[in-house]
């Protein structure tokens, strides 16, 4: 089962989310990736992932993005 942070919390739906607990081929077919990049994802390899790529599988777990741009301490 799939335990990803950014997929608590989401059930399935007509806007295209899911439920926690999803498996990595439910989770990779929804997102349009492979399931080993679900797997990359899950295991926290954050850094594989391109900025696009993020924000199209948030956006398919039906959630939304929220950024903000601070000054350099």
């Amino acid at each position: 089962m799939l335990y990803a942070p950014m997929l608590q919390g989401c059930r399935p739906g007509s806007t295209g989310r899911v439920e926690a607990g999803l498996g990595l081929a439910e989770a990779a077919k929804l997102f349009g990736v492979t399931q080993p990049r679900v797997s990359d994802l899950v295991r926290g390899k954050i850094n594989l992932f391109g900025p696009d790529a993020l924000v199209s599988m948030t956006t398919a777990a039906g959630l939304q993005i929220e950024m903000r741009v601070l000054e350099a301490a």
